[in-house]
């Protein structure tokens, strides 16, 4: 009777780390990185520069004004869609370090 009680609350215990550890994570670094992609766009302005790709800045609609606005609107936004692919790619292998860290552990602690 006390090893099945036993056994039945490491089952549980063993299923309530893995939904905290991953499922409460993967929430966690869900808001981070959106939160982090917000401020990021916020402070570039990717996708504002990409809606009015063809808009000049200055509201001058003369011909040098869309010569000038267009290349610069480009600029804005290959350098954008760099640095938010960037913060991506870090995002996800800071995920997947988090992930992989338990397993990690446990294998080095049971080999020799």
């Amino acid at each position: 009777m006390f090893l099945f009680y036993f056994f039945k609350r490491i089952v549980f215990y063993l299923f309530d780390f893995f939904n905290t550890y991953y499922l409460g994570s993967f929430h966690f670094f869900l808001d981070l990185y959106q939160n982090l992609i917000y401020q990021i766009e916020k402070k570039l302005g990717f996708f504002v520069n990409l809606r009015h790709l063809t808009t000049p800045l200055w509201s001058i609609y003369s011909l040098g004004g869309y010569l000038i606005s267009i290349p610069i609107r480009i600029f804005k936004v290959l350098i954008g869609s760099f640095v938010l692919v960037f913060f991506s790619i870090i995002s996800c292998l800071i995920y997947l370090l988090w992930v992989i860290l338990p397993v990690y552990l446990i294998l080095k602690t049971i080999s020799p």
